[in-house]
């Protein structure tokens, strides 16, 4: 009986190790990503169709990141897909994938000067390699540097006052540069 005990713990000691420390990597990828984001939450980021005709500083940004499941992963979705119910553990990693593809995006907006990216297309794969399951997410736009910071000297905060009607219709808060 004892040696039956020692036998599961080598076998499920390491398993439980494994375990943990990556979702300690997890997590601090989290923690990691979410600084990111706020560093970089003065680049906006807008889903117009086209570019503006008249601007001659367009630059092309492009961010991508790939990231691998693992067994528990793996595990834990195939027994969930057995119920019938939605697999989590792959939403985390495509969400995980996404957001990093944008924060790269806007490192490369920042990196020329830009804070506004417009003409925004995401484009994901999914890789099924043996043994591996793999998510690909690639956004790219076109950067640019607003009228507005322009005419602020690079000096600009956006101001958000309440929600701005126009004919009863609520239309958002609006949003004004503040200059020097």
């Amino acid at each position: 009986m004892l040696s039956v005990l020692f036998n599961l713990a080598w076998l499920l000691g390491p398993l439980a190790v494994a375990y943990w420390w990556g979702s300690r990597l997890e997590q601090s990828h989290e923690e990691a990503l979410l600084r990111q984001e706020k560093a970089l939450e003065h680049i906006q980021l807008l889903n117009l169709k086209t570019t503006p005709t008249e601007r001659t500083d367009l630059h092309l940004v492009s961010g991508s990141a790939v990231y691998s499941s693992d067994y528990f992963r793996d595990t834990w979705a195939l027994l969930l897909g057995l119920t019938g119910r939605n697999v989590e553990p792959y939403e985390r990693l495509i969400d995980r994938t996404r957001r990093e593809a944008f924060v790269r995006l806007k490192q490369q907006a920042a990196e020329h000067g830009a804070d506004t990216v417009v003409a925004i297309h995401v484009q994901t794969t999914s890789m099924d390699l043996p043994k591996i399951m793999a998510c690909e997410v690639l956004v790219y736009g076109s950067a640019y540097r607003s009228l507005e910071a322009l005419s602020c000297h690079g000096n600009s905060r956006l101001s958000f006052s309440g929600s701005s009607r126009n004919q009863g219709v609520t239309t958002g808060p609006e949003v004004r540069p503040e200059c020097c």
